[in-house]
């Protein structure tokens, strides 16, 4: 069975929680609109569960093969009833549903058994009908994207604001509840406006982040995410395993697994930590706007990607060491092709512009005898 009909199958379990939340619906949301193929699948996967719907009651009584290289038995007809008719549209129906099983191809099988039809036949509805494809119609629901080099600003519903940075991406749900926005990619800077009944919440990566009034920038990078406060304070929480790195040179370092941090504070969040460092001046992290990225002792891997954003450019590094090395500095926006080549000189690197899309950094050759 293919990776993409299995999430599919898994989305659609995850769906028909009587539970669900804003966040896991954002998330469903983002996946079916990253790739065509994700909204084919989808599709197929919840035709699919329609099928075994129609049939619930009868498929509990059909004895499904679990091992593929075992032979299959049709089960027999149904006994006659008390009219003398050889079979019950019930049992018809049964031996209609087990030719089709037959037929099916093994990654249907599988999706169908494993994440379709035992949540049809324990809950009787698919909540995914309340979802109806395509996502864009649920009005509640608002992505955002902006491209190369590319800043965007939006106003939201209860007035607070975003600033979106390039090749950044996110999604908007607000409920009665709660506010809920996907960072997906890149970087944003939140204005949020007060509303103490409806928490305003961040999601990217392994970072949750929660408000009520104030302004923060957040940047997700690989494998990491960035929270910085310039206005009142934010909850984060590290929400997913993994591994962590970055900022461990800076002052005032400690491990948390949750941290509420206010004015001046910066929290980065990967995989297996939290880390909290206290900044000179906050509103580096926000000078995006005005066309210049600020680092303070970033490791080249994670100022590659912010330069990636802006310079339309893939930077491949191919040496752990050199995604280690820490930076302090400036990078103009509109300046990125002068900073790579001075690179060469600051860390004695080689960097080699492929194409005009593609930028190899490596540790620069030695000469013979040195």
């Amino acid at each position: 069975m293919s990776n993409r009909r299995e999430q599919a199958a898994a989305w659609l379990m995850k769906l028909q929680e009587p539970e669900i939340s804003a966040g896991e619906l954002l998330r469903w949301e983002a996946w079916i609109n990253r790739d065509a193929r994700n909204r084919q699948a989808f599709a197929e996967v919840e035709r699919l569960s329609r099928r075994v719907e129609d049939y619930a009651d009868d498929l509990k009584d059909i004895p499904v093969p679990s091992h593929p290289g075992r032979e299959r038995v049709r089960p027999a007809p149904a006994a006659a009833d008390s009219s003398g008719k050889a079979g019950s549209a019930a049992g018809i129906a049964a031996l209609d549903l087990w030719d089709r099983w037959a037929a099916m191809p093994p990654w249907v099988r599988r999706s169908a058994t494993a994440a379709v039809a035992a949540a049809v036949m324990a809950a009787g509805v698919l909540l995914v009908r309340f979802y109806v494809l395509p996502p864009q119609a649920d009005e509640s629901i608002q992505a955002h994207q902006t491209e190369v080099a590319e800043h965007q600003s939006i106003t939201l519903p209860d007035g607070s604001a975003i600033a979106m940075g390039a090749r950044s991406s996110l999604s908007v749900n607000f409920s009665a509840e709660q506010r809920v926005v996907m960072l997906e990619t890149g970087e944003a800077l939140f204005r949020v406006a007060e509303d103490a009944g409806r928490p305003f919440i961040v999601m990217a990566g392994a970072g949750t982040i929660t408000a009520l009034g104030t302004v923060f920038n957040v940047r997700r990078d690989a494998n990491r995410v960035v929270v910085t406060v310039t206005e009142g304070s934010v909850e984060v929480r590290r929400t997913v395993d993994g591994a962590h790195a970055g900022a461990r040179d800076a002052p005032s370092y400690r491990q948390q697994t949750a941290a509420r941090i206010g004015v001046g504070a910066q929290a980065v969040v990967g995989p297996t930590e939290l880390s909290v460092v206290e900044l000179n001046d906050p509103t580096e992290a926000t000078q995006w706007q005005a066309g210049l990225l600020r680092y303070r002792a970033e490791p080249l891997q994670y100022v590659m990607e912010g330069v990636s954003r802006y310079s339309g450019k893939e930077i491949m590094i191919l040496d752990a060491e050199i995604e280690e090395m820490l930076f302090t500095g400036s990078v103009f926006q509109d300046q990125t092709g002068d900073w790579l080549q001075a690179l060469e000189d600051v860390f004695d690197l080689e960097v080699q512009l492929v194409d005009e899309n593609k930028v190899v950094i490596r540790k620069r050759p030695r000469e013979a005898g040195q």
